[in-house]
């Protein structure tokens, strides 16, 4: 059964502290991803020569904490990172949805099945291991819009 980890309370409010920074960030995420979709379909939609199509890359990149052992100097220190490239239609799943993407509110007797759990979160969960999203000590947003064009020869 995954996921039964004995998890002291300290540790349970250190992951109930990450879950609660990526709402916020799924907060300020939500409208700048909007913000920069909007962008990309109105300089299509006014007929921009150069913009045919664009792509939006969001990456969320999970850093460890400067006094974790695997910690390196001489690296990037990366635990993971979570990618989302949809120029969602309508918003209704994914990020800042507001909805409860809790994997075990379904689960009789798991500690977490009245938690809310935001779509980062659970992502993020799906990925790593819960001692694992403890080692985190930074996290690092990286959005970007690609404008695309294609040429016939």
């Amino acid at each position: 059964m995954r996921n039964v980890l004995k998890l002291s309370s300290h540790q349970r409010k250190l992951l109930i502290s990450v879950n609660k920074k990526l709402i916020h960030i799924e907060s300020v995420l939500k409208p700048e991803i909007q913000g920069l979709v909007s962008e990309g379909e109105k300089r299509i939609q006014e007929g921009d020569d150069w913009v045919q199509d664009y792509e939006i890359d969001c990456f969320v990149v999970f850093v460890l904490k400067e006094d974790d052992p695997e910690r390196n100097e001489q690296s990037d220190n990366i635990l993971t990172w979570l990618w989302d490239g949809d120029k969602y239609e309508d918003w209704e799943w994914g990020i800042g949805d507001g909805k409860n993407h809790n994997e075990f509110h379904n689960w009789e007797n798991h500690p977490m099945k009245d938690e809310f759990h935001c779509w980062l979160y659970r992502s993020l969960y799906s990925k790593l291991h819960w001692l694992d999203i403890l080692r985190i000590g930074q996290i690092w947003l990286d959005v970007q819009i690609k404008y695309q064009m294609e040429l016939d020869v």
